[in-house]
């Protein structure tokens, strides 16, 4: 399902709108167009709740500010406050179907969550996926005498550990994918 929540629209702009949901729905795809008279993000995160939304874009407007990579209130509570939901916030400049997608994970549970979303995104517009991972060096390995092959080993063995979690989810995007692991922090890796 795919649902537009808005608040303070005016007639023309619901029609505008309305017309892209009309789109989708020939299309096939199931959407609504919600107009909210209350604050947008208690009506976003209570739909969340209430129907088990799984993941929620939201669009981030150009400001006045000189820093642009401030984020606004509403994308900042979204990215707080929604319940297990996955929340994407979208530049203005941003192109709508990405090229090249890349999925920064643990390999735990929202690990997982992560990946399957960005197989999902990457089969759907034939992008390319790049999956990141950052592993955490032990004071023990950074002791050792073998210290390059214990890191070599670990290295190894997260690379095929994501290998095969991307493969579950599709073996098609997997075998196109690149895998970036190393012993560094992901803005480094």
């Amino acid at each position: 399902d795919f649902v537009i929540v808005h608040d303070g629209l005016s007639s023309e702009g619901a029609a505008a709108l309305e017309a892209v949901l009309a789109e989708f729905r020939q299309d096939g795809l199931r959407c609504a167009l919600i107009v909210v008279e209350e604050r947008p993000g208690d009506a976003i995160i209570q739909r969340v709740e209430a129907e088990s939304i799984q993941l929620v874009i939201v669009g981030k407007r150009t400001s006045g500010d000189t820093d642009h990579r401030r984020i606004g209130s509403l994308s900042r509570r979204l990215l707080t406050e929604c319940p297990s939901a996955a929340v994407w916030v979208v530049k203005p400049d941003e192109t709508p179907e990405p090229e090249k997608v890349l999925a920064v994970c643990e390999l735990d549970a929202v690990g997982r969550r992560v990946l399957n979303a960005s197989a999902q995104l990457t089969r759907i517009s034939n992008a390319e996926l790049h999956v990141m991972h950052a592993l955490q060096e032990s004071l023990a390995v950074q002791m050792d005498a073998d210290r390059d092959q214990l890191r070599e080993d670990l290295r190894q063995k997260a690379s095929l550990e994501l290998h095969e979690r991307v493969a579950e989810l599709d073996a098609e995007v997997e075998a196109q994918a690149k895998f970036h692991v190393g012993f560094d922090s992901p803005s480094h890796a």
